[in-house]
């Protein structure tokens, strides 16, 4: 689930054009597995069970921070970026 709290701003732009939410979702899941397997979390019991993560995209001060299951992303932070984010 993904929300947008900062409609109409640069760094929303920015993140709508260049970085997009199926971008966000494929990096995330990336990283739970890197995650799991470094942590030897290879089966469903390993993992603590969280069936929803949400991230936010926020006009707030920061880069991002995590908690109760939801991340929140700065669009400040995204409009600092230098150009050309890869994907």
């Amino acid at each position: 689930m993904t929300s947008n709290t900062a409609s109409s701003t640069p760094g929303e732009t920015r993140f709508t054009n260049e970085i997009d939410i199926k971008y966000s979702k494929t990096t995330l899941l990336s990283a739970s597995n890197f995650i799991w397997q470094t942590f030897g979390q290879t089966s469903l019991v390993d993992r603590k069970d969280v069936q929803l993560v949400s991230m936010v995209v926020d006009d707030m001060d920061g880069v991002a921070y995590a908690s109760n299951n939801k991340i929140h992303v700065s669009v400040r932070y995204i409009a600092s970026l230098g150009f050309g984010l890869d994907k």
